[in-house]
């Protein structure tokens, strides 16, 4: 959440929820979805994201280039291994209609 916020970015939605209902929305409702596999694309999110926010983690003092590397090899393994259990995290969807 650190790097999260101070890279404005943001995690949260039941601010996005809270503003459909504040917004009178008729209709409305949210709904999440959540991935899980023994295998598959969905096993190779963590490493990818590793990879993807390593240099914004190494920027902010996080960690280093060399743990960086470890732990992506680590994730990497995780992901290859048949017997491990992965998923990503929950997306949600949130929607509704304009009052007439």
């Amino acid at each position: 959440m650190r790097l999260s916020r101070r890279r404005e970015t943001s995690g949260a939605v039941d601010s996005c929820v809270s503003a459909l209902i504040g917004f009178a929305a008729r209709s409305h409702d949210a709904g999440t979805v959540q991935g899980m596999s023994l295998s598959g694309e969905v096993k190779l999110i963590s490493p990818l994201t590793m990879e993807n926010i390593a240099d914004a983690a190494i920027a902010e003092g996080l960690t280093t280039a060399e743990e960086v590397s470890q732990i992506v090899d680590s994730l990497y393994e995780y992901a290859q291994d048949p017997d491990t259990f992965s998923g990503v995290p929950r997306v949600v969807q949130a929607w509704g209609r304009r009052p007439s």
